[in-house]
């Protein structure tokens, strides 16, 4: 019971800590400001319930300084805003602390700081997901191995790397220093965005749009698949997938039988049955959709085309562990089986999509589990008679 009792003070010190740090940072971004000159927005935030976000909320406003694409001007006009709106803001950060103290209910302090739908309510949940993850998933994990998921497994080979691609982009960059910079920075971001930018990515319309999942129907493409069938490569979890993500990174690179280098792409997927994980595949470039290079004798990659199809995707931050994917999984069937329109006819299959380069923050990581699903209306109309009944 003491403990208890101590491990529930530390996380309201803990959450009361992360308030002061928000309202110090909100009050030094508008620090010196001087209010004669702060030009007025006219946005005032409409009455909601606790949680859901809307528009024109300071929290929206907000997120805006920790966006990496923001421009300075859209910084500043933020700042201004903040500093109009400085009453609300405080009155927020004084009921969030009131709730942790008082209520000492955690939750509610946080829809009050970071409602659902901002960025920084993605930042703080990705923060949680991966100390989760740690404590629960991984800490465990590699205890029971005697610390040897701490070591990247070793692949037979290394990956062939096209030598010719790497001196026609090094001239490339000679002949425009310009736009080495710009290469530069993008992959920089990219370390702190959840999507990165500059990659080729499947084509998907979201059909549906739920509060923790999506409907999404997808253009047909082709991957490049290997399996993950060795004993390093079973599982998800502490870089168990690195034989499979060599083995497909060099024929991407152009350890193929044409030598022929192609564009990365994202995101990277996997199949995940009742067993674990059973392979890995990388998306192609739609340019080699049709006429794919031909995998080396040796590795043990298959091209196939996937269908157009519709899936039900979940988005989960940090690390894809084994756990951590059955978590997810339990989510979206949870989640499918209340949509009234569509159906996931087989829930053993997933695919785990994951859209981060490895270097990425793990709390700023998207992840998603997805399954196929099919339209209600359409089961019901394969399912009824073509013909008359007799009478």
């Amino acid at each position: 019971m003491i403990r208890s009792h101590s491990s529930q003070r530390r996380k309201i010190v803990g959450v009361i800590v992360a308030l002061v740090t928000a309202g110090v940072v909100l009050s030094w971004g508008i620090s010196g400001k001087n209010p004669e000159n702060v030009q007025a927005r006219g946005m005032h935030m409409s009455v909601r319930p606790v949680g859901v976000v809307s528009s024109d909320s300071w929290q929206r406003i907000a997120d805006v300084l920790i966006d990496v694409d923001a421009t300075q001007e859209q910084r500043v006009d933020a700042v201004r805003s903040l500093f109009e709106r400085r009453n609300e803001v405080g009155e927020s950060l004084r009921s969030a602390v009131d709730a942790a103290i008082r209520d000492r209910d955690l939750k509610k302090s946080k829809d009050i700081l970071y409602p659902k739908g901002t960025e920084a309510r993605k930042l703080v949940d990705g923060l949680d997901a991966v100390r989760r993850q740690v404590v629960t998933d991984i800490i465990p994990e590699i205890t029971k191995s005697g610390g040897r998921g701490l070591v990247p497994p070793q692949s037979s080979s290394a990956p062939s790397f096209n030598a010719s691609k790497i001196i026609s982009q090094l001239q490339e960059y000679q002949a425009d220093p310009n736009k080495l910079k710009q290469d530069a920075q993008v992959e920089a971001k990219n370390n702190i965005r959840r999507t990165p930018t500059g990659l080729e990515m499947p084509t998907y319309s979201v059909l549906v749009q739920g509060d923790d999942y999506e409907i999404r129907e997808y253009e047909p493409y082709t991957i490049a698949a290997t399996p993950m069938t060795s004993s390093s490569d079973v599982g998800m979890s502490v870089a168990k997938s690195g034989n499979a993500f060599n083995t497909l990174a060099g024929y991407i690179f152009g350890n193929n039988q044409e030598k022929q280098a192609m564009s990365m792409t994202a995101p990277v997927e996997m199949t995940v049955g009742d067993k674990g994980a059973s392979d890995m595949a990388f998306v192609l470039p739609s340019n080699f959709s049709d006429s794919s290079p031909a995998p080396m004798a040796d590795d043990d990659i298959t091209i196939k085309k996937v269908p157009g199809q519709i899936l039900a995707v979940r988005e989960f931050p940090g690390f894809a562990t084994d756990m951590e994917i059955q978590r997810q999984k339990d989510f979206l069937l949870s989640s499918v089986s209340k949509d009234n329109d569509f159906v996931a006819p087989d829930q053993s299959s997933f695919r785990v999509l994951q859209w981060n380069p490895p270097y990425t923050l793990p709390w700023l990581r998207r992840n998603e589990i997805c399954t196929k699903v099919l339209r209600v209306a359409e089961i019901s109309e394969t399912t009824e008679p073509d013909f008359e009944p007799e009478e």
